[in-house]
């Protein structure tokens, strides 16, 4: 019962979402992990106030096995989607199916954030997913622009570009994290 009721909360709060000026990215996210089921300590970590840390998620499919790959700069684990219910939903992770989760320490509260470079984007059109450079802040191979994540994901540099937010939900390091957009 109590599952159910997680799935029921996480589908109203990601069918709630609407674009406005500061969630306006032109790509769809809709992702929801039970941490209480999987009790992964890189997620609860990134929930965690005060951790400075970040997670990438990305998914993939293994035979017949759907998973989630959380990533930080110094460690990654596939975390493998079994149940029914978890299988049964549709994940849209941003533009480059990849997003980044954390703690912001400006905002004192869970963000989320598209894994993709805005500005190479909007400058040529190109998708290209972001890497780690360290463990607040994601760099893009090709321009070359730094992100600082706990400064709401704004690049450090003489042309400031912002990664596209979205709606997060994240009450606690062990629940329900739930992020559209």
């Amino acid at each position: 019962m109590k599952y159910k009721l997680s799935i029921i909360i996480c589908i109203f709060m990601l069918s709630s979402c609407s674009i406005d000026f500061e969630y306006g990215s032109p790509f769809p996210c809709f992702f929801c992990f039970d941490n209480s089921i999987h009790l992964n300590e890189l997620m609860a970590s990134a929930l965690t106030p005060y951790s400075n840390t970040f997670v990438r998620v990305r998914k993939k499919v293994s035979g017949k096995v759907n998973y989630c790959i959380l990533d930080t700069k110094s460690t990654s684990e596939d975390v493998p989607i079994t149940t029914e219910k978890e299988n049964f939903a549709r994940y849209a992770l941003g533009g480059n199916e990849c997003i980044i989760i954390g703690y912001s320490t400006l905002n004192e509260r869970p963000v989320a954030y598209d894994g993709m470079c805005r500005y190479c984007y909007e400058s040529s059109g190109r998708y290209i997913t972001l890497n780690w450079h360290s463990e607040t802040s994601v760099i893009c191979d090709k321009c070359h622009k730094i992100y600082n994540l706990l400064m709401n994901g704004i690049s450090d540099d003489d042309t400031p570009t912002k990664l596209w937010p979205y709606h997060i939900s994240a009450p606690s390091p062990f629940g329900i994290v739930s992020i559209g957009g």
